[in-house]
Order: C-alpha cells, then structure tokens, then sequence
C-alpha cells in the first residue's frame, strides 16, 4: 500500500530543490552531469552504427593526436581530485 503512494506521489509532489541539496553540487555540477550522460549516450548510439576506433584509426594523425589530447584535457579539467570523501569501500 505504501509503495502505491510513493509511486503516485512520485512526480506529482516533485520538489526540484531535492536535486540540488546534495551539499558541494550546485546548479553548475548538476548542468555538467546531465550534459556527460548525454553526451555518452550519443557516443554509444554512433557506436552502434560504426566502430568509432576505426574511424578514428582511418583519420590523419593530426586528428586523432587532437581527439586524443581533447579526451586527456577533458579528464584534467572536469576529474574530482578533492579528498576530502573517503573510499567508501574502507567502510567494510
């Protein structure tokens, strides 16, 4: 009985300010998490139609050195490197 009133009161009482009460990801965080998911999802959907290593390996040098130091950069820039969370494995 209760999991009928979750499920009925799951998008009708939706409060958006549930979302951004995670302490430390704001609106910024939040905007940049949902653009990652679609753009992986894009990536495995062109997957789908063709092997994107090989693409990838038909392309001139200059092209792949630059996807390879776009992909290098992005993981720099966008990487958690606070430890200030623990390994949550160390609690076991």
């Amino acid at each position: 009985a209760d999991a009928f009133t979750i499920v009925g009161n799951l998008f009708t009482n939706f409060d958006t300010a549930i979302l951004f009460s995670v302490d430390g990801f704001g609106r910024q965080q939040f905007a940049l998490a949902i653009i990652s998911i679609v753009i992986l999802l894009g990536v495995e959907l062109i997957q789908r139609r063709i092997n994107l290593r090989e693409w990838l390996n038909q392309r001139p040098a200059a092209v792949r050195w630059a996807v390879y130091y776009f992909l290098i950069v992005s993981i720099l820039l966008f990487g958690a490197y606070d430890n200030s969370q623990a390994f949550i494995y160390f609690q076991f």
